[in-house]
């Protein structure tokens, strides 16, 4: 059984740190759609998997930094990688998610207070 105090530092999020999963969500759902909108076809998979790549990393650190670490968002962010690479990318795509899990738990840990 948890202690007060362990209990208190475990808290569910805040009000104000629920718009990580949902802005995270329309980052890797929509940003395949805005490359290919605004970039060459030739460098749009390109620039999609680097900043997929990049943005894991990034989303982890932020979502540690305001809530805490925990495997619950990179977890997230992998499911939805894959289910964005299931709506938009060619077969074989989907395996990245485990580079966003890897890359997301590694931005969490390094983001951890």
């Amino acid at each position: 059984m948890a202690s007060p105090s362990e209990s208190a530092d475990r808290a569910d999020r805040t009000p104000r740190q629920w718009w990580l999963p949902p802005a995270m969500a329309l980052y890797v759902l929509v940003l395949p759609l805005l490359c290919h909108a605004f970039f060459a076809r030739a460098t749009a998979g390109w620039t999609i998997l680097a900043a997929m790549l990049l943005g894991a990393l990034a989303w982890g650190w932020l979502d540690a930094r305001q809530f805490r670490f925990t495997w619950s968002f990179p977890s997230m962010m992998a499911l939805v990688f894959w289910l964005s690479a299931a709506l938009y990318y060619p077969e074989g795509a989907a395996l990245y998610a485990f580079p966003v899990l890897g890359l997301a738990l590694l931005g969490g840990k390094l983001g951890d207070r």
